[in-house]
């Protein structure tokens, strides 16, 4: 049985392959002409560097193992990110805009959903230095241009704001955030109430987390959000601000793109700061790119600066390239 591979990696066979790497080449292209560099990060790094920040999700899916050469413990990269936030905090050492783009094989201990590949080619780009909606929205229209070259069914761009949830939660004496942000995930107000219910937290605060699991659908639940959070959660009420605002550029550019809101949405790694989003192919069910304002990111490497960005997966859209334009 020596031709198994384990549960989750995958040969790419010639037909594939192609599919990748035309992907590759025009992806690229379009964020070169967008003035985003390339990077090529290292496989491994020195876990002390991968995981600056303590993301707890990003330790989880990161193999390590011992260096001989320095006596040191090694990653193998589940993840990108954070290592072009070392890469303009550490190797770009000026406070100009830098805008990072990459292609690279990450590794995962498991597998981040069903029957996905646990080592899946990651294409992203990554803004640093600039703050606010100028930011989000240059990214976002990035990562529709791209995905519209890449297929050509209609998308739906999902999003949400992390502030929401954190402003909900800095008073509360939850030792950890991990259960709850999972019952807000699969939309279980039971489940939320009764991890809440286990502390000591007012009615009102509780009945304000457990309605996040209502406040997700069309563009009109930021109005009933606004209403319902706006004036006890004055942060939340400029979140949501927020939100429609750049909805609306969006739409002014992107006149027939479509959106999804999720206000209990916490992406990714957990490294996110604000604007959080995701992108799905209409009749697919599973996140195709994701992405989010990652602010502060570089601070563990030596530059806290304002940082956003967004990546997908090569294997996955090339899988759907052919029922695209079916």
């Amino acid at each position: 049985m020596n031709w198994l591979l384990p549960e989750g990696m995958d040969d790419i066979l010639p037909d594939q392959a192609e599919k990748i790497e035309q992907l590759r080449r025009e992806m690229l292209d379009i964020c070169c002409a967008e003035n985003y560099r390339l990077v090529i990060p290292p496989l491994m790094e020195y876990s002390a560097s991968l995981l600056a920040g303590h993301h707890e999700d990003l330790a989880l899916s990161t193999f390590l193992f011992h260096d001989h050469h320095s006596g040191r413990q090694l990653g193998l990269r589940a993840d990108v990110t954070t290592q072009t936030a070392r890469i303009d905090a550490h190797r770009l050492c000026h406070n100009e805009v830098n805008r990072l783009c990459y292609v690279e094989t990450v590794v995962h201990t498991h597998s981040q959903t069903m029957y996905a590949s646990r080592c899946p080619i990651q294409l992203g780009a990554e803004l640093y230095g600039v703050k606010g909606l100028q930011g989000d929205l240059e990214i976002l229209l990035l990562l529709v241009r791209l995905l519209r070259a890449a297929l050509s069914r209609p998308i739906v761009l999902s999003l949400g704001d992390t502030q929401v949830l954190e402003t909900l939660l800095s008073s509360c004496p939850l030792p950890t955030k991990k259960l709850l942000i999972e019952a807000l995930r699969h939309k279980s107000p039971n489940d939320v109430r009764s991890i809440l219910s286990a502390h000591s937290i007012d009615a009102a605060h509780l009945d304000a987390i457990v309605t996040l699991t209502a406040m997700h659908g069309d563009i009109a639940i930021l109005d009933e959000a606004h209403q319902f959070y706006a004036n006890k959660f004055p942060a939340i009420g400029t979140a949501i601000d927020n939100l429609r605002h750049l909805t609306h550029r969006l739409k002014k550019q992107v006149p027939d793109l479509s959106f999804y809101f999720d206000l209990s949405e916490y992406l990714g790694y957990r490294y996110h700061t604000g604007l959080v989003f995701a992108a799905y192919l209409s009749g697919y069910n599973y996140v195709i790119a994701n992405g989010g304002r990652c602010d502060g990111i570089g601070a563990p490497y030596g530059k806290s600066r304002p940082a956003i960005g967004m990546n997908t997966h090569l294997k996955t859209l090339a899988s759907l390239v052919a029922t695209s334009v079916q």
